[in-house]
Formats: C-alpha cells, sequence, structure tokens
C-alpha cells in the first residue's frame, strides 16, 4: 500500500477495434471521482471503494477491497461507455445506472455484483459549538454491539474495556457524525486493534515503539495518511489519543503530539462496516487481531 502522497500512474486503453466504439472525454468523465460501492457476493453484502482521477494523458486510481488497504488499480479500460479495471485479485465491470454505477465482477475468482454511487465531499464545518461529552463506557457493555461471531473476549473492569485475546470487533450502539474523541488504550507487546470513526475511517492502535512514521503504524489513518512522527509510547504502557473529526477531515494528537493536523481521509479503510459515507456512524474498535484494553472514551459531539 502507499500513502496518499505516493502518485498511482495507470492507461485508460481506449478500443481501437472494430467491434467496439473508444469511449469520448465525456463518457470518461462519468467513470472519475470517488465512488463508494456496496458488493453483494452469495449472503455476504460488505463495502468497497475506489477512485479515478484524470490528470493530463494519464488516469491515478486506488482501490480499497473489503480488508487491508488500498491498493493500485493495475489496469482500467473504459470502452462502449463501459468501465473495467482489474486490482488485487479485484475485477469489476460495469456502466453508469441511474443512482451512479452498477456492474458485476469476481474477487480471487468469486464472483459477485456491485453498486456504486459518488462519495460525499463532506466539507469540515466552522465555528463548530460542541455538546455535552458523551461517556461511551457509562452503561456498560450494554452500549456495544459486536460485529460478527462473539467469542466472550470483551469484559469490562474497573472502567477497563478489554479484549483477552484474538476474538470479534465491538462498536457502540450510538451512531455520531462530527465529533472530538478522547480514548485511552492499552497495546500488549506484538498485539494489533484500531478505531473505527464512523465505523469506517481506522486509525492504527499497534505495538510500534521506536519504529517510523507510517500509515499503518500507530496513529496513522490505515494507509491513508501518515503521522508527522512517531509518538507512539512502549508496549503495555496506557496511551492517549485526541481526535476532531468533522466532515472527512481528521486532526490526531498521540500522547500529546499533533502527529496529524487537519488532513483529510479519502474513502472507507478496510474492514469498515459499510460505506455509506453520508450517515453517522459508530465508533468501533478490533479485537480479532488480538489483546487490547481500552478506557475513557469520551465522545464529544458536534451540535448540528
Amino acid at each position: 500500500m502507499r500513502n496518499s502522497l505516493c502518485p498511482i500512474v495507470l492507461a485508460v486503453f481506449l478500443s481501437q477495434c472494430s467491434s467496439s466504439k473508444p469511449s469520448s472525454e465525456k463518457e470518461i468523465l462519468h467513470f472519475l471521482g470517488r465512488w463508494d460501492v456496496v458488493a453483494t457476493q452469495g449472503d455476504a453484502i460488505y463495502p468497497l471503494w475506489f477512485e479515478l482521477e484524470r490528470i493530463g494523458e494519464q488516469v491515478e486510481g486506488r482501490l480499497q477491497p473489503r480488508g487491508g488497504h488500498s491498493r493500485l488499480i493495475e489496469e482500467v479500460l473504459v470502452e462502449n461507455g463501459r468501465l473495467q479495471l482489474s486490482c488485487c485479485g479485484f475485477e469489476m465491470e460495469g456502466g453508469v445506472s441511474q443512482d451512479g454505477l452498477q456492474g458485476s465482477g469476481k474477487a480471487q475468482g468469486t464472483p459477485f455484483t456491485w453498486e456504486a454511487r459518488r462519495a460525499p465531499e463532506l466539507l469540515a464545518r466552522k465555528n463548530l459549538e460542541w455538546g455535552q461529552p458523551i461517556d461511551l463506557l457509562a452503561d456498560g457493555l450494554d452500549g456495544w454491539r459486536v460485529h460478527g461471531e462473539d467469542r466472550g473476549t470483551w469484559t469490562l473492569d474497573e472502567g477497563r474495556l478489554i479484549n483477552s485475546g484474538r476474538g470479534s470487533n465491538i462498536y457502540t450502539k450510538g451512531k455520531f457524525k462530527d465529533f472530538q474523541l478522547h480514548i485511552e488504550v492499552n497495546c500488549p507487546e506484538g498485539s494489533n486493534s484500531g478505531i473505527y470513526l464512523r465505523g469506517r475511517y481506522e486509525i492504527q492502535v499497534q505495538d510500534d515503539y521506536g519504529k517510523p512514521a507510517h500509515s499503518r503504524h500507530m496513529g496513522g489513518v490505515y494507509g491513508y495518511l501518515t503521522p508527522t512522527n512517531n509518538a507512539a509510547l512502549q508496549a503495555g504502557e496506557w496511551q492517549e489519543f485526541d481526535v476532531v473529526f468533522v466532515g472527512r477531515w481528521v486532526t490526531v494528537v498521540l500522547n500529546g503530539e499533533t502527529i496529524i493536523d487537519h488532513r483529510e481521509i479519502p474513502g472507507i479503510t478496510g474492514g469498515a462496516l459499510d460505506s455509506a459515507e453520508s450517515d453517522p456512524g459508530p465508533i468501533y474498535l478490533q479485537g480479532d487481531h488480538g489483546a487490547v484494553s481500552y478506557r475513557n472514551i469520551i465522545l464529544t459531539p458536534a451540535l448540528e
């Protein structure tokens, strides 16, 4: 995965075969931009995201698959008003629909169908007024839902939300739009977790003391935004995040140091609950990668 500062260059291939009609610039423009995707694969429904951008005679693009980090799109083909793209085991083909785009594809060889809508711009509102702080642990585990299989790994002990090992992810019953979030985390040696804003954008939590700053290391927005420095403490110590998230713009303070300062998150990250970026969403904590503890989870919503 690259970070958002590394350009990806791909060709837009316009077929010159007699059996197909080269797409006009106007037709190509239909497919440019950011797209929030819903994929249906058998009984499974899951989010994807991709972005295509024309720069001169070239197109830059990336796709966020179901998990992991966003990837370079390897090939794009536009002909006869249809889009085809290939990336990291995904093949997608589709065209313009009433609501955006729709089509079919294969994920590692397994067929699926997909629909996409243009991702919202989500501007950062200014001069916000803030509501009353909400203690997200005030109701104990009654304020949270388990996502996926419940392996019984989460407990609440003296104000600490503890995941004892590789288990399930959990998310708040409440949903939020723009907010400030204070959250403290204790990540054991070699462990890994994540804090998802609105259930869609992961701030990485990981044992990364002493490592170079990276978009997939402690405090990075996974695969997109690299912290200016690594402010992580050693494994086993309590660490403090203070996050301001407005629109799709985020500021992250880790252990008192501003490591991401009012940066735009371009799209959902791997493991997102959905791709409905216009909607409020929960605080979502990753527990399927190993042991981790959280405490003092305080969210202050912006007033509408």
